[in-house]
């Protein structure tokens, strides 16, 4: 038994020791590769029979296959015994079980299905609709809007980010190794508490000064950092910015009110870059020398406007609700988009936010999809994701540039020399990895996009009867397809006519049987099929200019090293493999000698592991794709050869994803000079990537029509649709 088929029943028996005792009768649902292992080797469970969609067999692996009505009679519990992007497709079919029958249903690496939790859906966390805020708008006379978090946004979680931001800034760039970020803090709550109460950014230099001990000089070129850092990284609310237009346009008095330490003149350069103008006042506490936070920047208003109708807008629930309240002005309360991410369906972003380039990460997705306040009442408490393009940004982009920044260092520690960013995955990287590269004018290593597949690869590679028995054990891991569909698509022969297995379902035969069947009859046609076919793939490669003494890598998705090894027994040449997660079959493929990385430390398994990535990678194989279809093999003169489809495969809906990807690092490249320093949170980008498949996101028909998943290798799930939650 290999080391991931251990791993595989070790798991399975402590996810599921509940039921070790032989008491509970189970249902298994699926007659896999991963059912026969465990019903082979699992002990002290009362496996009562199997479930499967298509089967219309009685008895599978000696076991019966139970109808729903049998599953009612004598089972407690289904274990859905699948890889985990299909499970939630599988338990919507037999959900109804559980609800109508009391059946305990599980996933194979112990979790439960998730239901939609309404408490979190009903939340409404502020006012409802930004027509709700129009309606306020008309019935006052007067109306003001707090300026930070209401009217504009910072591209960080939190304003004391912009801190850290500063304090990177003085490190990288001047060589300035100082806690700027705790002494900042200390001198403006010294300012507020012994000097005075409206103190302005200028008398809070003035006290750090003294606490870094530093000249004028340096001072005012720190302070100055922090200027430009807070007009770089804020952006307008475009739905409040709307507000503030038609407050205008119904000719009311409109005015700005705000608690900030930042004086008229920088008040009003923060305003200018977002295009918010002709206002009729702008109250800034630290200029008029009174605060929301006191009540007495309230009492002025008030005063100032006494008898009419006032109208405040702002997030704060003390400074612009409360206080204002007090003093008689009328209050509406919008959700900053720190809010929102708080908000209960999102707030393991927060908690998973480690770094400042954590939060400055966070922070750019913030200003795109919680810009809006109003966004989550819109959606009873979740996240819309409406198009490809926003699914491309906000799960994939982050992920994409989390890799493409470890695969430059990674493969500039390795010394690579060229990088075969291997079809179809590669498609979209090779080009992001390209743009980088060429955008930060760094030596990296050179980028080819190289035309493969596991089934050109395989054969290409079979050199010996170890070769074919490689095939049949590992790439055709399913026996849900019949022995002629095996020969034909995995080793490239047809049965002969008279083949008594060629009509037989694989999971019919003893695999030791299959094998020695196999290589007894089509051994021959196999080898000289596959000499013909290596040869045209050589041609191939040399047409790519591939040098012999160059060290060369290869970048795939989520793999088991397969691809890898063929094509370096194809190239005589050793590959260094860099992924953006290993599975645990890999431990069991590759050789001790063959070099494999990955952004994801850990062994992943599509069964047993609970990180996004390895849950849910096949909506990544989708994604990660190329206008072509799959490469079948090699003709002479190295000319690809396509599979041939009766429906050409629509990329349109993949290609808005990619743009999306390739937007967000744009985005990022441009906002950070030194972007390629960066190293973001494992554990932030696998829940953005898992995040459109959760209870917190509602996605688009679009969007979910994208999800159709084929496999070259079992036919029998050709166009299967990903279940999105």
């Amino acid at each position: 038994m290999n080391s991931s088929d251990r791993f595989f029943l070790d798991a399975f028996n402590i996810n599921f020791k509940i039921f070790q005792d032989g008491e509970t009768p189970i249902a298994l649902y699926g007659i896999g590769e991963k059912t026969k292992l465990l019903l082979e080797n699992i002990k002290g469970f009362k496996v009562v029979g199997l479930m499967d969609k298509d089967s219309a067999k009685e008895n599978v692996y000696d076991q019966p296959m139970l109808s729903y009505e049998e599953v009612i009679e004598k089972a407690k519990c289904i274990i859905i015994v699948a890889n985990m992007s299909v499970a939630p497709l599988i338990y919507r079919r037999v959900k109804f079980l559980k609800t109508e029958h009391g059946i305990d249903i599980s996933y194979i690496n112990g979790t439960i299905p998730s239901e939609i939790n309404e408490s979190v859906k009903n939340t409404q966390p502020c006012g409802t609709t930004i027509e709700d805020l129009k309606k306020e708008i008309d019935e006052n006379e007067i109306i003001s809007f707090d300026l930070f978090d209401t009217l504009i946004m910072r591209k960080v979680l939190l304003p004391t980010d912009i801190f850290d931001l500063v304090e990177r800034e003085l490190r990288e760039k001047h060589h300035l190794c100082i806690d700027f970020k705790g002494k900042r803090i200390e001198a403006e709550h010294h300012c507020y508490r012994h000097n005075d109460k409206y103190c302005t950014i200028h008398d809070i230099y003035n006290t750090l000064r003294e606490l870094l001990h530093c000249d004028n000089k340096l001072i005012q070129k720190i302070k100055q950092i922090e200027i430009e850092t807070e007009l770089k990284y804020c952006t307008l609310r475009a739905a409040m910015v709307q507000c503030y237009e038609y407050a205008k346009i119904q000719h009311k008095i409109v005015l700005i009110t705000t608690d900030s330490f930042l004086t008229r003149k920088h008040v009003v350069l923060l305003l200018e870059k977002c295009g918010i103008k002709d206002f009729d006042q702008l109250l800034i506490s630290c200029e008029e020398r009174k605060l929301k936070y006191l009540g007495d920047m309230w009492q002025q208003v008030s005063q100032s406007y006494k008898g009419r109708r006032i109208l405040h807008i702002g997030d704060n629930q003390l400074t612009d609700i409360e206080m204002a309240q007090r003093c008689h002005v009328n209050t509406f309360k919008i959700e900053s988009a720190y809010g929102l991410v708080s908000n209960p369906a999102l707030s393991c972003l927060c908690k998973s936010a480690r770094t400042i380039d954590d939060s400055v990460l966070l922070g750019q997705l913030a200003a795109k999809f919680l810009n809006d306040p109003f966004i989550l009442n819109k959606n009873r408490g979740c996240l819309p994701i409406d198009n490809p393009f926003s699914l491309g940004y906000l799960s994939f982009g982050p992920l994409v540039l989390s890799y493409l920044l470890w695969l430059i260092n990674k493969s500039r520690q390795c010394k690579i020399d060229k990088l075969l960013f291997f079809a179809r995955d590669g498609y979209i990287l090779n080009k992001l990895y390209k743009k980088m590269v060429d955008y930060f004018s760094i030596e990296s290593a050179e980028a080819v996009y190289f035309l493969t597949s596991r089934r050109a690869a395989s054969v290409a590679a079979i050199k010996n009867e170890g070769d074919i028995e490689f095939i049949i054990n590992n790439l055709c891991k399913t026996k849900k397809i019949r022995y002629q569909q095996l020969l034909s698509t995995a080793l490239c022969v047809f049965p002969d006519s008279g083949d008594p297995l060629a009509e037989k379902q694989c999971y019919e035969i003893n695999n030791e049987d299959l094998i020695a069947h196999t290589i007894s009859l089509y051994k021959e046609k196999i080898l000289k099929n596959s000499e013909a076919e290596c040869q045209s793939y050589i041609e191939y490669i040399h047409s790519l200019g591939l040098m012999h003494g160059d060290m060369i890598g290869c970048v795939n998705f989520v793999g088991r090293g397969i691809t890898q090894s063929f094509i370096a027994n194809i190239m005589e040449k050793e590959l260094t493999g860099f992924y953006f997660a290993k599975e645990l079959d890999m431990l069991d493929v590759c050789s001790p000698l063959d070099k494999c990385y990955s952004l994801y430390d850990e062994y992943v398994s599509p069964h047993t592991s609970r990180t996004n990535l390895a849950m849910k990678f096949l909506f990544g194989e989708i994604v990660f794709s190329s206008p072509d279809e799959q490469l079948v093999k090699f003709e002479k003169n190295g000319l690809p050869v396509f599979e041939k489809r009766e429906l050409k495969r629509d990329f349109r809906k993949i290609d808005e994803c990619h743009s999306g990807i390739e937007q967000f690092i744009n985005d990022m490249m441009v906002f950070d000079d030194r972007l390629l320093r960066r190293v973001f949170n494992n554990e932030i980008v696998d829940m953005l990537y898992g995040l459109f498949t959760s209870k917190s996101c509602i996605c688009s028909e679009e969007v979910r029509e994208m999800f159709y998943f084929d496999d070259y290798y079992n036919p029998n799930v050709a166009n299967l649709r990903l279940d999105i939650s």
